[in-house]
């Protein structure tokens, strides 16, 4: 959605540039006017556009940093309770070292 609504404005805007330019639009003041906020208005769709994009690309990378975290987290806690079961004599080593493997 975002990428039609872009490419949309850029193009209208590049068919009222190329109508100004080949003389087909006749320029006096109010026209000059429309085109030149028009033109502002194209710019703050391609940088939202982008910063957009980038935005979602960041939240994306923060929100699979933060799972890798947590699940390393769990890991150590994890381990933590096998090496306290293995201090109470619940396990043993060789237990506690298989399953050990499965968290790492």
């Amino acid at each position: 959605m975002r990428s039609a609504m872009t490419a949309a404005i850029t193009v209208v805007y590049l068919v009222v540039i190329a109508f100004t330019v080949s003389g087909e639009l006749t320029i006096n003041d109010g026209v000059k006017g429309v085109i030149e906020h028009f033109t502002w208005v194209v710019g703050a769709v391609i940088v939202f556009y982008f910063g957009s994009k980038a935005v979602l690309q960041y939240v994306e990378n923060k929100k699979e940093e933060t799972e890798t975290l947590t699940k390393q987290e769990q890991n150590d806690k994890n381990l933590a309770i096998l090496q306290e079961r293995l201090a109470k004599g619940e396990i043993t080593k060789e237990e506690r070292d298989e399953l050990k493997k499965e968290f790492v």
